[in-house]
């Protein structure tokens, strides 16, 4: 397990992949036997996904002062 964890990080780092979902896809045709926990342990680790994260989304909503 260990060893796909690895594989996935490489993957992530060869391909320039910050999203997990973006990973586990890449990984279900690139790499045999990955589930999403795996991917999301192998990303677990890396800042970048949360500093370039997009603001939130303006869904037309205020929040009330009272």
């Amino acid at each position: 397990m260990e060893q796909r964890i690895e594989e996935l990080r490489q993957l992530a780092h060869d391909k320039n992949i910050r999203d997990v979902r973006k990973l586990y896809q890449y990984a279900k045709l690139e790499i045999r036997d990955v589930t999403q926990a795996m991917a999301t342990k192998a990303l677990e680790s890396s800042v970048a996904r949360q500093v370039l994260a997009p603001p939130p989304r303006y869904q037309g909503h205020f929040a009330s002062s009272r």
